[in-house]
């Protein structure tokens, strides 16, 4: 094995630049499985999340909706709000509207409509650091990452929907959206007075949060009450475009890991075949070729499997410099699942360089041109 090993590491860079490039390929599929995933993964769990740290026990989405709704615009009538609060259990009702992703200062962003002294008791309330609530139609809230990253602050203006806002307030971010308006604004704003998003219902006391949804079900068929602890797991399960996305993403990896691997190894045992016919001839056998070529394409895959790594927590790094508001979820798990289909994909595509190499006849290889 000693033998074989340094065989193959000796020949792992007989071409560097094809050796660099087969490293980047690698690499490249490392980041399109950590990066781009764990970007789709982040904004998701970050937007659940922030929807959890409101502090709301239960979210009424509208009939036949997913988790995945809340990213749409306004469908469920404000009326209900008074139909919700008589229910038993129920504290206090808070209807929010939210847009399907306005652009704003070059950027994509949720704005949520709100009633703020509603939506100040159903949970944790708003905790503004400078400025004020907004009070007038064309006032708005920004949080701290906001303010960070598009370098905004209190008695600035802003566009949103073609309208001229003042920021009157920053708040500290984690929960809802990154820019809060007057709810009726944005309705007016978006066509669709009298109309909400979701809702954020506060129950009575813990106890009561389970009956409440039975309740809510039994009252409003169809309808979709959500408890909000469990907001980022429903999120997930009902994220089938993501689980597609994953799947494709992971299946473009592999591909290019085995295209990379194949072709590296396919052009390296062509440009050997004299050395390899030479091996032949002093006593090598099929085995000892095998073990020798798909040792040297896993060294290769390691090493790109390795720099992928690198290079995703680098453009991690990068992304989160140039765009604050973005998350990017680097998870152990999802990087392993990266490095074992990769290293999966340049096994695969090995085999068939190598069966070749073990079947060339030593006698054809001396005259191998």
């Amino acid at each position: 094995m000693g033998v074989i090993s340094k065989l193959a590491a000796s020949n792992l860079f007989y071409r560097k630049t094809k050796a660099i490039v087969s490293i980047l390929a690698v690499a490249l599929g490392i980041i399109l499985v950590t990066v781009l995933v764990g970007l789709a993964d982040g904004t998701l769990n970050e937007y659940a999340n922030r929807i959890e740290r409101i502090g709301a026990d239960i979210i009424l989405q509208p009939p036949g909706s997913s988790a995945l709704f809340a990213f749409s615009g306004g469908v469920l009538p404000i009326k209900l709000k008074g139909k919700i609060t008589l229910l038993p259990g129920v504290r206090i009702v808070s209807p929010v509207l939210m847009t399907a992703g306005a652009k704003v200062k070059d950027a994509v962003v949720l704005i949520w409509g709100i009633d703020a002294a509603t939506y100040d008791q159903v949970g944790v309330g708003i905790k503004i650091l400078q400025g004020r609530m907004f009070q007038g139609q064309y006032e708005v809230v920004i949080d701290t990452v906001w303010a960070s990253s598009k370098n905004q602050k209190v008695g600035d203006t802003i566009e949103l929907l073609g309208k001229t806002f003042n920021i009157v307030g920053m708040r500290m971010a984690g929960d809802s959206g990154r820019i809060l308006v007057p709810i009726e604004t944005l309705q007016s704003l978006m066509s669709t007075e009298g109309k909400a998003s979701l809702f954020l219902i506060s129950a009575t006391s813990a106890s009561a949060v389970q009956p409440l949804v039975a309740r809510l079900k039994k009252e409003f068929p169809g309808y979709n009450p959500i408890i909000s602890a469990t907001y980022t797991q429903a999120l997930i399960d009902n994220a089938m475009a993501f689980k597609q996305f994953v799947i494709v993403v992971t299946a473009l990896s592999v591909v290019v890991s085995f295209l990379v691997i194949l072709l590296a190894m396919y052009t390296s045992v062509v440009e050997r075949t004299k050395e390899i016919g030479i091996l032949k001839a002093i006593g090598a056998g099929k085995v000892f070729i095998i073990r020798a070529i798909l040792l040297e394409s896993i060294l290769l895959t390691l090493i790109g499997v390795g720099s992928g790594y690198g290079l995703s927590y680098f453009t991690k790094i990068w992304l989160n410099h140039i765009y604050p508001s973005l998350t990017v979820d680097l998870t152990w798990h999802r990087m392993l699942m990266a490095g074992m289909w990769a290293m999966a994909g340049g096994l695969i595509g090995s085999l068939y360089p190598a069966i070749r190499a073990s079947r060339l006849d030593p006698v054809e290889t001396m005259v191998f041109e």
